[in-house]
């Protein structure tokens, strides 16, 4: 990661002793972009306490800890210090279904679904469910396994559920849902029985903000981008 933008913007702000609103706003905006990983936030964190020793001989010492505590503010926001929850799930067992039935169940908002294959109907009836109490409920699948024997993809679809369909000659291979833009579930469990009763699968839920966040992201660029090539 290239910081010698933050260790200037760093600089800058100490040319007052303060740190402004903008400044911090602006030393935001370029933490965000990074999508910085806790080691390099690490590295930040350690650049912005070498500047303050560089800065403390001959400055007001509470004026140096008033700007190095804001700039550790930025660094670490609200949302990347949380105490993050997180389940690993291994298959074959059933009770993976009735995790994922309860995920589904406590959804509020929305449900986004990109998985490769959906023909558990346990699991179909959990986003039928969902759908009927209102929540917003999206499903990505492959468009080859949608034809499958016992494939849910048409069920669900004639519920009135939205369904896009990856047209190309390649797999939609992704295993993942989001709920409520949230809570994650993600890993190699594909919406199957054989998952359950039979395969050696895995999947992680998670409510990791910037990991929630970026599957929002891709979601919503894929939903858009399979809209447009349909």
């Amino acid at each position: 990661m290239d910081t010698s933008e933050f260790e200037q913007q760093l600089r800058e702000s100490f040319e007052d002793m303060k740190m402004s609103r903008a400044e911090r706003s602006r030393l935001r905006d370029w933490v965000d972009a990074q999508g910085c990983s806790g080691q390099q936030r690490a590295q930040l964190r350690n650049l912005a306490f070498a500047e303050a020793r560089d800065q403390s001989e001959g400055n007001d010492p509470q004026l140096v800890l008033s700007w190095l505590e804001n700039v550790l503010k930025t660094v670490y926001p609200t949302d990347a210090i949380q105490e993050i929850a997180a389940e690993v799930w291994f298959s074959p067992e059933q009770r993976c279904v009735s995790r994922i039935d309860r995920l589904i169940c406590d959804a509020r908002r929305s449900v986004s679904v990109c998985v490769f294959t959906v023909t558990d109907n346990r699991l179909a009836n959990s986003l039928l469910e969902a759908h009927r109490r209102g929540v917003s409920v999206r499903l990505i699948t492959d468009n080859e396994k949608s034809d499958d024997l016992g494939s849910d993809v048409d069920q669900l679809q004639a519920a009135g559920i939205p369904v896009l369909m990856d047209q190309s000659r390649w797999h939609m291979h992704h295993k993942f849902a989001i709920v409520d833009s949230q809570q994650l579930l993600t890993g190699s469990y594909n919406w199957t029985r054989g998952a359950a009763e039979n395969n050696e699968e895995n999947f992680v839920i998670t409510d990791h903000v910037p990991l929630v966040r970026r599957y929002v992201e891709y979601f919503d660029q894929f939903w858009e981008r399979l809209q447009q090539s349909g």
